[in-house]
């Protein structure tokens, strides 16, 4: 199965408008429709993955510039996206004259790792379960120290409604980031009940990484 020539001039003027969007979160979420349309014309089925997926779960509260998407990077892949008008810069593809950045950072997700179908436009877009993106930020928060990611990880847990604090429990011990979801999971509930504010919230993000970061390795005495 190939992309028609056809289908090719249509879904060009879909990427077209996507592109106008305002709406940062519309706008990755339009172009993840209009490239999993045309990458399932070659058995490629992409999957939304961080920054995007953190958009999508928060209504676009927290915006990024790149749409991520996890697919395997092989020739049928180029074909369509060099179809699209986009070209490879390093690690991504661009479409320059819209402005479009995608990176595939990996052919899979994790071990484990799961998807759920969001339907957009008559089409099912995959994107990794809030779950999952929680526990994947949570593990940069740990073992890198970013807290910029502890802050999607709070927000994510607050804001998807079906959000399945169980499972995330058992996939968050799984990846050794069971300490650093139960602290963030305190630090929710104490927002929720109003015996914090977001500026307390900072505070208590940076002293929670203080206590559950693991220690650097002894250096060895020569």
């Amino acid at each position: 199965m190939s992309i028609e020539v056809s289908d090719v001039s249509d879904l060009r003027g879909r990427l077209a408008a996507a592109a106008e969007l305002k709406d940062v979160s519309e706008r990755h979420l339009e172009i993840a429709a209009i490239l999993t349309e045309a990458l399932q014309t070659v058995g490629v089925h992409p999957i939304v993955v961080g920054g995007a997926a953190v958009e999508f779960f928060t209504g676009g509260e927290y915006a990024t510039g790149d749409l991520d998407l996890i697919a395997p990077e092989g020739r049928e892949l180029a074909v369509v996206m060099s179809a699209l008008g986009f070209e490879k810069r390093g690690k991504s593809w661009t479409h320059e004259a819209r402005s479009i950045f995608v990176e595939f950072p990996s052919a899979n997700l994790r071990a484990g790792e799961e998807w759920i179908v969001v339907r957009t436009r008559n089409v099912d877009v995959r994107v990794v379960s809030p779950e999952d993106l929680v526990v994947e930020r949570l593990r940069s928060f740990k073992f890198w120290g970013a807290t910029v990611d502890a802050v999607y990880a709070l927000v994510l847990m607050g804001a998807v409604q079906e959000f399945d604090h169980k499972k995330a429990s058992v996939k968050a011990s799984k990846s050794e980031v069971r300490d650093a979801f139960d602290g963030i999971g305190e630090i929710l509930k104490r927002l929720q009940r109003g015996a914090a504010t977001e500026h307390n919230a900072n505070g208590m993000i940076e002293a929670l990484l203080e206590k559950i970061r693991p220690a650097a390795p002894a250096k060895e005495k020569k």
